[in-house]
């Protein structure tokens, strides 16, 4: 999902959108359908913005723009059809833009529709379904413990979320995050979109609106530390359901007061401590103790990627054990003490698509090995194929193809 200032919508530029009617002819197709608003009582979308976006298995190969008529139907046509063609539809609505499901011309897809929402500025029917912890490695050398969290949230209303983003254009944002006071090293993963976050009070705030159903978050950071032992407090700004931490079985040892200790677990080629506790109201806190930590000691100038810590971790099965995404890769871009933007150089974000296809045919072998069912891998794949979308069209966007 992205904002409305990121797809330029010019009604000038505006190719092929009439009302339904007309032939297929043989080698083309129409894509035509309709903007809907699901808001119960909402107002008619009417004749909103249109974007047509065209991809060649991973690749965006154009962007058609347009508009809905007064009934919010569109209609593009002479559309290539091809097995390895893939269409979008996005629609702006109240500033926020909004994306159909993918279309298979080759397929027969039939009518399209694009659902778009009111907006509201309350978070009460914010909620987080599963927050996960992960430490899957120390950096004695550096003095830090990598730190990574998957968050699943919630919007249980009938709106897109979009707090203040539109409010205050400064400091504005929509879910709140979380960070300890001596994070290092932020790094954004799937879920955030290209708008990245801002900092806020205690953490940092995401840019990107957020729609009815499921949102997943992950990022991770660093957590400083001097001496063989150190705590990390975790708080969150929601209601959360469920908690899951999962610690290597032969790195630090791991001890909270508040979480109950579940046993060991094997994920992947890795044994980890799995803790795990029940419902946690927002403000409320708990502790993880961290023993045993090796001594920082370190040596000369050298500097350690905090992402190594993520790519040789089993983070696919490991992602998975903790009841969120598969196996996504953390974005690369390493932000010292402030959290920052998701990394948008053409660098990042072409390891991030590397990882996502990667990830793809790893949540497939899980799926075939029965690590995770069919509901739960179908909706793990679309979101992944979503991010992998955004990807795409920001690398389109930063290298000027």
């Amino acid at each position: 999902m992205r904002r409305l200032a990121l797809i330029a919508l010019p009604v000038a530029l505006a190719v092929a959108v009439l009302l339904p009617g007309g032939a297929v002819a043989q080698d083309t197709g129409v894509i035509e359908g309709r903007v809907v608003n699901a808001t119960p009582g909402g107002a008619d979308p009417g004749p909103v913005p249109l974007s047509l976006l065209k991809f060649r298995r991973m690749t965006q190969e154009s962007e058609t723009l347009g508009r809905a008529d007064a009934d919010g139907r569109f209609r593009f046509e002479g559309l290539e059809v091809d097995p390895d063609v893939r269409y979008f539809v996005q629609a702006g609505y109240q500033d926020v833009a909004y994306r159909s499901p993918a279309v298979d011309l080759a397929g027969a897809p039939g009518a399209v529709e694009v659902r778009v929402f009111e907006t509201t500025t309350s978070d009460s029917e914010i909620s987080i379904v599963r927050a996960s912890v992960a430490i899957p490695r120390v950096e004695s050398e550096r003095g830090i413990i990598a730190i990574l969290e998957v968050v699943t949230f919630f919007n249980s209303s009938d709106r897109t979320y979009v707090g203040n983003l539109f409010t205050d254009p400064g400091e504005g944002g929509v879910v709140r995050i979380p960070l300890p006071p001596a994070a290092v090293d932020v790094s954004l993963g799937h879920g955030f979109g290209p708008e990245g976050v801002v900092a806020g009070q205690g953490g940092m705030i995401g840019q990107t609106p957020f729609p009815p159903g499921e949102l997943e978050l992950v990022y991770a950071y660093g957590l400083l530390y001097t001496e063989t032992e150190a705590t990390l407090t975790k708080l969150y700004f929601y209601p959360v359901r469920d908690i899951t931490v999962l610690v290597p079985e032969d790195g630090p040892r791991l001890a909270s007061a508040e979480l109950e200790l579940q046993g060991i677990v094997e994920v992947g080629e890795t044994t980890q401590v799995l803790l795990t506790r029940g419902r946690l109201e927002p403000g409320d806190t708990f502790t993880l103790d961290l023993t045993e930590l090796p001594r920082f000691a370190a040596i000369g100038n050298r500097s350690v990627w905090l992402d190594s810590a993520f790519r040789y971790a089993g983070l696919a099965l490991l992602a998975i054990m903790m009841g969120a995404v598969g196996a996504y890769a953390i974005v690369i871009k390493r932000k010292r003490l402030a959290p920052v933007g998701v990394a948008a150089d053409l660098g990042d974000l072409g390891r991030e698509r590397e990882a996502l296809v990667a990830s793809l045919a790893g949540l497939d072998a899980a799926r075939d090995d029965g690590n995770i069912s069919d509901d739960e891998y179908g909706r793990l794949r679309r979101a992944q194929r979503n991010r992998l979308t955004d990807v795409l069209m920001l690398i389109g966007e930063h290298s000027g193809e």
